[in-house]
């Protein structure tokens, strides 16, 4: 019972042994003053149990004794009993209003831990009223009241919230928390703790392990324990999967050659198992506590938590980047605007880059530590965070929150009636006005094309404004898929290539609207050979023109490499138009167009000899014409194997 009590057990007796000294006691009673003087002793003594019965016993020779209302307030509160506390304390005011201001102080902290926040306000409200109150006493009162009058108002005012368990499959007799949410929904990360025997006959200890559980049709499949090839001791936990499912981030604490406590970790999937873990190095765990890790989607931000020097006390969130060879940089504190004196915790970055959800006791909020939301501006600041308000949160302790891609759809972990009598994992729809910018995604499975044999080919997501690479790896997830987020408001490039096969480039047009329908591609590669075919879908021109825009640069160029690994190959640049307008036209215009390609393939060092340029105007249509999205694809430029 830290805080209050603490307060209390030094604040309480000391004023009224200073009153005894000063003033006789307010009871005409022997008999209550000689119990109370007992149990003033036996409080002193931290004899709490002795010290109830004394003042009982002194209160019912006087049931107007005034300090013994207050001292049994104190004794209750150091024996737990809150409800008892706040019923004694009652009492003293109804005895003497202005006997002794601060005990509306302890009322309005008990009443606002009890989720009484009107009751707490108005204590707090009469504290502040007196003009004889010590300044630390009137300053904290004046937090608590902030808190039970946000509260108080969030209460009133409900967010919607109904969170659904989700079930079984997942949910067990022993507490399941929420760790991370796969980029396309299919995969979820939680952490089981449940008691086992230490030794056969003896006590029971708290284990937490990994599991996971994937989506089958909407419907989650049982869970198995997330296995690795590698043994290491139980004490880990904290873990994320990165947004392409190919790294876990996770803490473990006190492992062999550690830095701190707990560091940060990390493992690769390679080859469908999970690579032994690699500690992040001295740059970012420190020789203290540091656990919690979040990655941002493209993979270049790590967020975590760390009770390292140098924070605004308690836990704080820092973020370090991720530089061109692979290691990360120093870590910074997110600051005031994130950060507190109290508790920040579990920091989630929303794949769409800029929202950030958390864990705080420090700021303002229903008690406890509670969920809270901020938001990076371009110029990389934070908003000052927003409570995401009640019924999500209580006067209980909110640890964590995981949401989805859509922004949509979110995860908890709580204790509810509804649940199996443990933690469960919740899932419920986001308020709008808490939930974070939709994002949409590329699932791709890459095969031979020729006889559907997978392939591990490397992929490249280019933003085809500013050149830069969003994302890139390769087709190594278990169903032989990649992942890959595409944040809305840009348009992007797709790259797939493997040796022996012609590469695949798609678009995703995301610029003018906030698609949040994913992109799942069966993508099917040509091998290298006489006739094979394919589209340059990232070479782009203006509206019945044959100058190349600027954001087919980066397509341009891949193929230009690829014909220099090649540089056997000679290749056709074939033109072609939609049906509108004339034949004569629309010839000339796709003649015009595929040269235009095969100079700027020249100035990208290609030989001439080995580009054949083509225009087929509106002859071999791929769509139909009669409509946009036909005519769309028949406007195209294609690269054809001749030699």
């Amino acid at each position: 019972m830290l805080g209050i009590w603490c307060l209390l057990s030094v604040l309480v007796p000391q004023q009224l042994f200073a009153q005894q000294a000063e003033y006789e006691l307010s009871t005409p009673s022997s008999k209550a003053k000689k119990y109370y003087l007992k149990a003033e002793q036996a409080f002193i003594e931290t004899n709490r149990a002795d010290a109830e019965l004394y003042l009982l016993k002194s209160l019912k020779a006087d049931e107007q004794f005034v300090e013994a209302w207050l001292l049994l307030g104190d004794v209750y509160g150091e024996l737990g009993k809150a409800d008892e506390a706040i019923e004694a304390y009652k009492k003293a005011i109804d005895i003497s209003p202005d006997f002794f201001p601060p005990v509306y102080y302890f009322l309005g902290k008990l009443n606002y831990k009890a989720a009484a926040y009107a009751e707490s306000a108005a204590y707090l409200r009469k504290l502040i009223s007196y003009s004889n109150i010590a300044d630390d006493i009137k300053k904290g009162a004046v937090d608590v009241l902030s808190r039970a009058e946000f509260a108080a108002n969030a209460v009133n005012n409900p967010v919607p919230f109904n969170p659904v368990n989700v079930g079984p499959a997942i949910n067990s007799d022993a507490d399941e928390y929420i760790n991370a949410i796969r980029l396309d929904g299919g995969l979820l990360l939680f952490t089981r703790r449940f008691a086992l025997p230490d030794e056969p006959g003896s006590s029971t200890f708290m284990n937490e392990r990994f599991f996971y559980s994937q989506d089958a049709g909407g419907l989650w499949m049982p869970a198995n324990e997330l296995m690795t090839n590698w043994t290491i001791a139980d004490n880990m936990g904290a873990m994320t999967i990165s947004a392409d499912g190919m790294k876990l981030y996770y803490a473990g604490c006190s492992w062999p050659g550690g830095l701190g406590s707990c560091d940060v970790y990390q493992s690769d999937l390679i080859a469908m198992q999970w690579s032994e873990p690699t500690n992040l190095g001295s740059w970012v765990n420190s020789p203290q506590w540091d656990s919690q890790p979040s990655v941002s989607a493209d993979g270049h931000e790590l967020f975590f938590v760390s009770r390292r020097n140098g924070g605004l006390g308690g836990s704080d969130i820092w973020m370090c980047r991720l530089l061109p060879d692979g290691r990360w940089t120093r870590p910074i504190n997110l600051g005031e605007n994130i950060n507190t004196p109290g508790n920040e915790m579990a920091p989630f970055l929303h794949p769409d880059g800029k929202t950030l959800y958390f864990s705080s006791t420090g700021l303002v909020g229903l008690g406890g530590a509670d969920l809270f939301v901020s938001r990076r501006d371009e110029s990389g600041r934070w908003s000052v965070p927003k409570n995401l308000g009640y019924p999500i949160n209580t006067a209980a302790d909110e640890i964590n929150i995981i949401v989805d891609a859509t922004g949509k759809k979110a995860y908890i972990s709580a204790l509810k009636d509804s649940g199996s009598g443990r933690f469960d994992i919740y899932s419920f729809e986001m308020p709008g006005n808490i939930s974070p910018d939709p994002v949409s995604y590329v699932k791709a499975i890459v095969a031979d094309a020729s006889n559907g044999i997978r392939l591990p080919a490397a992929y490249v997501i280019t933003n085809l404004e500013t050149g830069q690479v969003v994302a890139e790896g390769n087709c190594v997830l278990p169903d032989g898929s990649f992942l890959a987020v595409l944040p809305s408001g840009n348009d992007y490039g797709l790259h797939v290539q493997f040796k022996g096969y012609l590469f695949y480039s798609e678009n995703f047009a995301l610029s003018q609207h906030s698609e949040t329908t994913p992109f799942v591609l069966n993508i099917g590669l040509q091998p290298i050979r006489l006739g094979a075919e394919m589209v340059l879908r990232n070479v782009f021109f203006d509206y019945n023109k044959a100058e190349v825009m600027a954001s087919s640069n980066d397509e341009l160029t891949k193929l230009a490499n690829f014909m220099g690994e090649n540089p056997l190959l000679k290749i056709e640049l074939g033109g072609h138009t939609d049906s509108l307008g004339s034949e004569e036209h629309n010839l000339q215009l796709s003649m015009e167009r595929a040269e235009a390609v095969k100079k700027i393939l020249i100035g990208k060092g290609v030989p001439g000899r080995r580009l054949k340029a083509i225009g087929y105007g509106a002859s071999k249509p791929v769509a139909d014409n009669s409509n946009e999205a036909g005519r769309a694809l028949n406007r195209r430029t294609t690269i054809t194997l001749i030699e």
